[in-house]
């Protein structure tokens, strides 16, 4: 038995193995590649360490895939079975294991919330906690969370980045943007390659419509990001989608092509990466030429498999573009025919939109704007950042210029414009919102589609 080096105890690893287990925490919550290999060559070594092989099915099952949740529920048997007795900690992260693989992720949440009650400087459980909340849009209990043990952590704590990042981001998400800040630049003060803390001051920049620092500051990121597993094509996305706003289509492309979907994929992120992008060119008239059929490869084996519905709307976006579809109702039918527990509802918005997607790639824009709007103050539970689930927003205000219902799209895009960040003087708002309401045709409206502020 041995401490980590916030004093809490684990079984089957002495303590030189508990120093190589944190180095592991660090390069894992860094997204570096090489983090897995050094968790394995740690578990080899400590064949009983039971931390480490749940941290090691964590990061399996957080593929996003519902076929990978078998073996995981392999590896919880395996893990019961390992010498030596479990702690109460312990046993709980067993217990939030086991839920997982038996398709109950909220119930995991529960137990992750649970456990962070009794030791509030559970790395582990903080982390799977905002990693895994976020994909069911619950924003304001990520944040609520993270405050109740922001007083157990301060600069003096082992590891405060990989705790500061992701409370910055929770701060974020909930509009408190200095505060964000300030937690977002004290990761990267600690921990230089600190990925999470990079995309939090992404995503501020994005909601402030602060486009030439966010451009300023990835940019300045270029020569590292590709050090870092494939999270950081979620970066080269923010990256193209500042060039976007910018009007500097050709750079955009070029990220796409390079950067976030240079080679086939059907990780999960990649995968909403790129048809994220690629719609919104496609929204603003760009040709992208063949590029939604680079998707087809990744999404033909992931879709229906998600075990995430963001990825399964962005799936139906890769195949409502894909012109050699002819089973876009089947593929529907078997995500709406399979809802995971406690996920009924999740599924039921997921299917209704992406019903609404294929609607609008037929041109049935009324339809598409029906079913949309009957769910769109609920679609927030699918997960997704506000910069992710402003695509949907999209959707439906395009969906109504298509029709020309001119009325509901300024009401639209006055929502989504005064849902951002603070945009300074009443008589700045006065100016903004007055431009929004000369907007008649699609022309006035594309260059406000690309740019919120």
């Amino acid at each position: 038995m041995a401490n980590d080096l916030r004093n809490l105890d684990m079984n089957g690893v002495d303590s030189d193995g508990a120093a190589r287990y944190e180095s592991v925490l660090e390069k894992m919550f860094s997204f570096l590649p090489e983090a897995m290999d050094e968790l394995d060559d740690l578990i080899t070594h400590y064949p009983d360490f039971i931390l480490g092989h749940i941290f090691k099915a964590y990061m399996l099952a957080a593929d996003g895939r519902r076929s990978t949740l078998k073996d995981i529920a392999r590896r919880v048997n395996d893990i019961e079975h390992l010498t030596g007795t479990p702690n109460l900690r312990e046993k709980l992260h067993l217990d939030a294991l086991k839920k997982w693989s038996e398709n109950n992720l909220k119930a995991a949440i529960d137990t992750w919330q649970l456990i962070l009650s009794m030791w509030p400087q559970d790395i582990l459980a903080y982390r799977q906690f905002q990693g895994q909340i976020f994909w069911f849009g619950q924003k304001a209990r990520a944040l609520n969370l993270s405050a109740q043990l922001l007083p157990h952590w301060n600069e003096d704590t082992p590891g405060y980045w990989m705790f500061s990042s992701m409370h910055g981001f929770a701060l974020e998400e909930m509009g408190h943007y200095d505060l964000a800040e300030h937690f977002a630049r004290q990761a990267l003060a600690d921990n230089s390659r600190d990925l999470a803390a990079k995309h939090t001051l992404a995503h501020l920049y994005e909601m402030q419509g602060r486009t030439q620092d966010g451009i300023h500051f990835l940019e300045n990121q270029t020569s590292s990001l590709n050090q870092h597993n494939a999270f950081r094509g979620h970066l080269w996305w923010h990256l193209a989608l500042f060039y976007l706003e910018q009007g500097n289509v050709d750079q955009a492309l070029a990220l796409f092509d390079k950067e976030i979907y240079s080679v086939p994929s059907a990780n999960y992120l990649d995968i909403q990466n790129g048809a994220s992008l690629l719609i919104r060119l496609d929204f603003l008239g760009i040709d992208v030429g063949e590029r939604w059929s680079k998707l087809v490869q990744g999404v033909t084996e992931i879709a229906g498999d998600s075990s995430i519905m963001f990825t399964e709307l962005h799936n139906a976006m890769v195949i409502a573009n894909n012109p050699l579809n002819s089973n876009f109702n089947g593929h529907i039918n078997k995500v709406a025919a399979s809802p995971l527990i406690r996920q009924e509802s999740e599924f039921s918005i997921a299917t209704q939109i992406m019903e609404a997607i294929a609607a609008y790639h037929s041109k049935q824009y009324q339809h598409a704007a029906n079913l949309i709007t009957a769910v769109k103050e609920l679609h927030y539970q699918l997960g997704g950042s506000h910069a992710q689930q402003d695509v949907l927003s999209q959707y439906l205000i395009m969906a109504h210029a298509n029709l020309n219902q001119w009325p509901q799209v300024v009401s639209l895009l006055k929502l989504r414009f005064m849902s951002r960040a603070d945009h300074g003087s009443l008589t700045a708002i006065q100016s903004k919102l007055s431009q929004i309401e000369q907007v008649k045709s699609i022309d006035a409206l594309l260059p406000l589609l690309a740019k919120v502020e």
